[in-house]
């Protein structure tokens, strides 16, 4: 087959960016000719180690071009379906090839240039929605009433209904987690199907260790740094593990840079905790200091919420560290309580502060996660299964045609 994979960001190093960069790699090595698209691409910054001798092609760099364009005719746009995000789309679909077998969209925005280039071509278009989009709700915001009349003014409940519209056209829709596939259907009408992500677990070796008894506790964390992480969550957790007199570090490995106002709120959070000499804001680093960070970890901290799959969770437990994950998580669908992992409730910095005290206590409970999560990893989240799995959906859509 022929296939292209169609992003928005090409040009950090996240969730999104490794699921679809791995799936190119194996879509290859089973034969498929596959080139990578991206709306803002430096393949420095994303993955450079992963992305190496891949076809990757840049495209209308649409930031930029929203920027750029006055607020007047953003909100005449929305009315006429002529606006710029819909403009800057069709601009991509138009320098996407028209030779593909098939288009798979793996982020937000981008799916508008898919349905654009589906429009052209005539030809099939798979969404890997791994997170709902936010501008598909309807009533986007409306917990204030008076953002109900600035959307019906500048257009954005107009153009809330022509993007429902438009996604409608997507041949399949596939989802992470049934959490967002629930919210899908809820919202569009359409029941995704659920694939579960893969994981490289070569590359997140396992390394044998005892539970830890002496020094300070190891917590890690990996995520870019958005609202949803609940960072402030972890702080709040380390805040009541001083209290009762628990040594430990804690540290995180994610851009910075994607919220800025959000990174500055959580710096100020740590420095008020009293908390600055016992955390590391590591930024950005490369695959090769994230796999050791995974390694040399005690425990990992995913409070996510909402998340529609949580990629670290799974990384973690192939390096054999237990992992601590919100319920609000999608990841916390495919795992067992105290089996596999320990689950939290979401927003929940008191549970989290338990559940590192109770790893921190008994050691036959850490022992039994650390093996019970690098099997669970063996036999469920791979690479190799997520792409059979992907390329399958595409031999089946295909098969049918484009109505």
């Amino acid at each position: 087959m022929k296939i292209g994979i169609l992003l928005r960001e090409l040009d950090v190093s996240g969730g999104t960016q490794r699921q679809a960069i791995c799936l190119a790699r194996e879509l290859r090595r089973l034969g498929d000719e596959v080139t990578v698209f991206g709306l803002q691409v430096d393949v420095g910054r994303c993955f450079p180690e992963l992305i190496k001798g891949l076809t990757v092609v840049p495209l209308l760099d649409y930031a930029s071009n929203m920027a750029k364009t006055p607020w007047l005719l953003k909100a005449f746009g929305r009315f006429s379906g002529k606006g710029p995000a819909f403009l800057a789309a069709r601009r991509m679909a138009e320098n996407l090839p028209g030779d593909l077998d098939i288009l798979n969209v793996h982020e937000y925005e981008a799916y508008l240039a898919a349905i654009y280039w589906k429009r052209l071509t005539r030809k099939p278009i798979v969404w890997m929605m791994n997170d709902f989009p936010e501008e598909l709700y309807p009533q986007w915001n409306a917990k204030r009433p008076w953002r109900r009349v600035e959307r019906l003014i500048d257009g954005k409940a107009w153009e809330t209904r022509l993007r429902r519209d438009m996604v409608r056209e997507f041949d399949k829709v596939l989802a992470l987690s049934k959490m967002e596939g629930r919210k899908f259907a809820r919202e569009i009408g359409i029941a995704p199907e659920t694939v579960v992500s893969g994981l490289d677990i070569d590359a997140f070796a396992f390394k044998p260790r005892t539970a830890p008894d002496r020094g300070p506790l190891r917590l890690f964390s990996n995520a870019l740094l958005y609202p949803h992480r609940r960072m402030e969550d972890i702080v709040d957790a380390a805040m009541i593990l001083v209290d009762r007199g628990i040594d430990f570090s804690w540290v995180h490995a994610g851009d910075m840079s994607r919220a800025p106002s959000y990174a500055a709120k959580i710096r100020r959070r740590i420095a008020d905790a009293g908390l600055s000499e016992r955390v590391r804001l590591l930024g950005s680093v490369s695959e090769v200091r994230l796999v050791s960070e995974f390694r040399n970890a005690d425990v990992f901290l995913f409070p996510n919420t909402p998340q529609s799959w949580g990629l670290a969770v799974f990384q973690a437990m192939a390096c054999g560290t237990p992992v601590i994950v919100s319920r609000g998580a999608g990841a916390s669908e495919v795992l067992t309580h105290h089996k596999n992992a320990l689950l939290v409730d979401p927003c929940s910095p008191g549970q989290i502060a338990d559940a590192v005290d109770r790893l921190r206590a008994d050691h036959a409970l850490w022992d039994s996660l650390h093996r019970e999560g690098r099997k669970f990893v063996e036999e469920n989240i791979r690479w190799d299964l997520y792409a059979a799995r992907m390329r399958e959906i595409f031999t089946r859509v295909l098969s049918r045609g484009v109505p």
